[in-house]
């Protein structure tokens, strides 16, 4: 009896914990709705700089690798395995 109050209390905590501190998922359509958009900057962008050495950071980002994903030159990255000052410097440079 005790076991099962137990389990019960550890999965409710779990659950609770997942809606309040878990990402966010959005639809594959709303996921792509402005890849286009993007494409049409990032050619305007290359326009203008040339072969000249730039980078792009957007100020809102709908994952944390916009970079890797949409193909422009960005400093942001996301990797569970990068180094934790890394991540702390790119934060402190407005890059997180």
């Amino acid at each position: 009896m005790l076991l099962g109050i137990a389990v019960l209390l550890v999965v409710l905590e779990s659950g609770i914990n997942t809606a309040v501190t878990s990402v966010t998922t959005v639809s594959r359509t709303t996921y792509v709705s402005y890849y286009d958009a993007y494409q049409t900057l990032i050619a305007e962008a290359d326009a203008l700089e040339g072969d000249d050495f730039y980078r792009i950071e957007k100020d809102i980002r709908r994952t944390k690798n916009d970079g890797a994903y949409l193909g422009y030159p960005s400093a942001s990255i996301f990797s569970s395995t990068t180094n934790a000052a890394l991540s702390t410097f790119y934060r402190q440079m407005g890059m997180e």
